[in-house]
């Protein structure tokens, strides 16, 4: 398992894997440095195109030096000789995260892929699908409010300013998405392996494992025998969910939302200033107990008095909490992108 990360990065600790770190070569982040600081640098790189096309494949391809059973050894060199001694069956990936892994499967020829996705599907991927995403009743992301599941929503009556806004959005999207991948190509004009098209790479995975219960998705969001949903199969193994909810005590606030951002770190999309523009969007609702499971070291200040805290190291009740009736909204894994929806969620369902 090649992990693309900085130096002295979260370590992942795995029985079942050989994890071997590639350190992103310091040299990208020039362009990133003017007044950042070292990890504002890395989390400018993180989020551009050059790390999402490029990334990993520069490393193998100028053959860094990495780290294999306390020995230094060529990243490629290695990996030429392992598929040489046996063929890779196949490759995994997590396509919205970073799509240049499919450039090293096609170099070396590796002809099952797997994306697994911890987010959702977007809605522009699916012209890579051949499906014309405007046909169906589905809002596009800038476009959704609560209540579009609904078949008589002002969003699908074809009068309304809100459809022509959907439909509007979606072609704006996926004419931004699909000239990305068609010009990706400009990004390996200085490398003597080129691999094909991320167009044609895109059609070649096998399939989409996506982080979403068959339920929990939009009823008419196109299918598609490649994508397979594998959300919330552990959540229900008790069925806490699926049976009466528990009642709570009067001494517990009637709304309490459960934020959860995992491993969070300042190489990431999240720093301490999105936090606290977070905490400030939570004082807007103090009727309301956010329960915030976050890493502690990039907090910032604050005096919020309806938040509880819990560090991404240790073990919250997170069953239990999602039980229980007061338990009005599940956050995970957003970022800043919660705050909008968080918004309107609070104020359809009167939470103020």
């Amino acid at each position: 398992m090649l992990v693309y990360s900085k130096e002295l990065g979260h370590e992942i600790i795995s029985q079942n894997f050989q994890i071997i770190y590639v350190p992103i070569n310091i040299n990208w982040l020039n362009i990133y440095r003017d007044n950042n600081t070292i990890d504002e640098a890395y989390s400018k790189y993180r989020n551009s195109n050059e790390f999402y096309f490029v990334g990993i494949y520069n490393e193998i391809l100028t053959n860094q030096q990495v780290n294999i059973n306390n020995k230094f050894i060529g990243i490629y060199n290695w990996l030429f000789q392992r598929i040489n001694e046996q063929k890779y069956s196949f490759g995994i990936l997590e396509y919205n995260l970073m799509a240049s892994p499919l450039a090293i499967y096609d170099i070396f020829q590796i002809k099952n892929i797997i994306d697994v996705s911890s987010s959702i599907l977007f809605p522009q991927y699916l012209q890579l699908f051949d499906i014309d995403i405007t046909q169906f009743k589905v809002p596009e992301l800038l476009t959704a409010k609560p209540g579009d599941w609904k078949n008589n929503a002002k969003i699908w009556q074809m009068n309304n300013k809100r459809y022509k806004l959907n439909i509007r959005n979606h072609l704006n999207k996926n004419v931004e998405y699909l000239n990305l991948i068609l010009n990706s190509s400009n990004y390996y004009q200085n490398y003597i392996i080129k691999p094909k098209s991320f167009y044609i790479l895109f059609k070649q995975i096998k399939y989409h494992f996506i982080n979403q219960h068959q339920f929990g998705i939009f009823k008419t969001f196109p299918s598609h025998e490649k994508i397979i949903y594998i959300g919330g199969i552990c959540v229900e193994e008790e069925n806490k969910l699926i049976n009466n909810k528990i009642k709570i005590n009067k001494n517990e606030p009637q709304c309490v939302v459960l934020v959860s951002f995992g491993t969070v770190n300042l190489s990431g999309k999240l720093e301490s200033k999105d936090i606290k523009i977070m905490f400030n969007k939570f004082k807007e609702y103090p009727n309301c107990l956010f329960k915030v499971r976050i890493n502690l070291n990039i907090l910032p200040l604050y005096d919020n008095q309806n938040i509880e805290l819990f560090n991404t190291n240790e073990e919250i009740p997170q069953q239990e909490i999602l039980s229980k009736q007061n338990t009005k909204l599940f956050i995970s894994h957003c970022g800043q992108n919660i705050l909008f929806p968080l918004q309107i969620f609070l104020k359809e369902y009167s939470i103020d």
